[in-house]
């Protein structure tokens, strides 16, 4: 069982690791910052679970403010683009909508469900 894969959760070997994903900045999903707070959420390329399940080989992070090293993993790049989405919605105030308007209508229950985790994470009730 390997614990390297490409972006598209493929299985791949070290050698191919490191040629491919050496650059890092080609490793970025997202990035955004505000008032000195970071959300950044990257393609880890290393399987980050730990048990059964797919690998999780996408991370948002938080860096800065109340929720710094906050952070959650994604098996595939869309749930990583979405939930870093939710991150930068929730903690920097926007509305689901704008959300949405990234991230079209089919994916408003993943939207929904990335935000609605980022609340109970931080215990925010409305």
């Amino acid at each position: 069982m390997s614990i390297y894969y490409n972006r598209q959760g493929q299985p791949i070997d070290y050698i191919h690791l490191t040629s491919e994903y050496e650059d890092f900045e080609s490793r970025h999903v997202g990035r955004d910052s505000q008032d000195g707070v970071v959300v950044s959420t990257v393609f880890l390329a290393i399987d980050h679970r730990f048990g059964d399940g797919p690998p999780l080989i996408f991370e948002t992070m938080i860096m800065g403010g109340k929720h710094d090293n906050d952070c959650w993993r994604y098996a595939t790049e869309e749930e990583a683009m979405i939930g870093h989405a939710a991150a930068v919605a929730h903690l920097f105030s926007k509305k689901d909508e704008d959300i949405l308007k990234i991230y079209d209508n089919t994916y408003k229950k993943l939207v929904d469900d990335a935000f609605d985790a980022a609340q109970r994470k931080w215990k925010v009730t409305e």
